[in-house]
């Protein structure tokens, strides 16, 4: 009997609570990860909110982006020495209501191909 991946998702805010909803029943939510210090230490939707910089202390599977600053919160996951086969990017339709551009006439969807694993992404743009 497998078990489900003990999951940390980095954003307590709307990203967080619509990924929190979503991945709640297939995936253990062990604690938000969040840079603002008014809200670490604190809980969100019962889970504590913790700094990024207490990751190490955690046991997880995987670390969930469920932030519109998900480039951002990358590098700075890269900077801690993160595990990159462990780190995904939520599905942007999930971070902010879907979007649509209109540029020359011409609809581009935005929101595509996601959740990317990190380490695909690290590829992709370096």
């Amino acid at each position: 009997m497998s078990s489900k991946p003990r999951t940390l998702l980095f954003g307590a805010s709307i990203g967080g609570k619509n990924v929190f909803k979503k991945m709640r029943r297939s995936h253990d939510i062990v604690a938000f990860i969040d840079n603002d210090r008014n809200k670490q230490g604190t809980s969100f939707l019962g889970k504590p909110i913790i700094s990024p910089n207490d990751i190490r202390k955690e046991k997880y599977d995987k670390i969930m982006i469920a932030s519109s600053y998900h480039e951002e919160i990358f590098e700075q996951l890269v900077d801690l020495d993160a595990d990159l086969t462990k780190i995904e990017i939520a599905e942007p339709n999930l971070l902010i209501p879907t979007t649509v551009t209109l540029q020359s006439g011409c609809v581009t969807w935005l929101l595509i191909l996601l959740p990317v694993t990190a380490l695909a992404y690290w590829l992709i743009t370096n």
